[in-house]
C-alpha cells in the first residue's frame, strides 16, 4: 500500500473516531436528561432507551476498532492481519479502514461467530444523529 492511500485510510479513521464520538456523546446526553412526567411518555422513553443502549454498545465497539486500526497505523502492523500475517487486500482497506484480519481470516471468524454487520448501519445512524444535533 503507498504512504498516500495510507494517508487518506488515516483521515477516514480519525473522521469516523471523531463522528462516532460525538453519536456516544449525544447517546450519553440523551440518557442524563430527566424523564417526563407523563407516564405513557415515560414509557416510550423507556423504548427509545433500550434502543439508544444497543446503538451505544455498537458505537462503542466500532470506536474500539477504530482505535486499534489507528494504533496499527502508529505501530506500523496497519494492512497486516492480525490472524495469519498476510497482507489485507487494499480493497478490504478501502471499504472496511478498520478491518484487522485478511478477507479468508475474517470469512473463517464469521462461520465461527454470530452476524455482526451492524457496524455500518449504525454508522450512518449516527451521522444522521450527528448532523441533526449539531444544525
Amino acid at each position: 500500500m503507498n504512504p498516500i492511500s495510507i494517508s487518506g485510510l488515516e483521515r477516514r479513521l480519525l473522521n469516523e473516531r471523531r463522528l462516532l464520538a460525538e453519536c456516544i456523546g449525544r447517546i450519553e446526553a440523551d440518557f442524563a436528561e430527566p424523564m417526563d412526567d407523563d407516564t405513557a411518555e415515560q414509557a416510550a422513553e423507556r423504548a427509545d432507551d433500550e434502543a439508544l443502549n444497543g446503538e451505544e454498545r455498537i458505537a462503542a465497539a466500532r470506536l474500539h476498532a477504530i482505535e486499534a486500526a489507528l494504533a496499527r497505523l502508529r505501530e506500523g502492523t496497519y494492512g497486516i492481519c492480525i490472524r495469519c500475517g498476510k497482507a489485507i487486500a487494499p480493497q478490504r482497506l478501502a471499504a472496511m479502514p478498520e478491518a484487522s484480519t485478511c478477507i479468508a481470516c475474517a470469512n473463517i471468524a464469521k462461520s465461527k461467530a454470530p452476524a455482526g454487520g451492524k457496524f455500518r448501519l449504525l454508522t450512518a445512524r449516527c451521522h444522521r444523529v450527528v448532523s441533526r444535533g449539531s444544525g
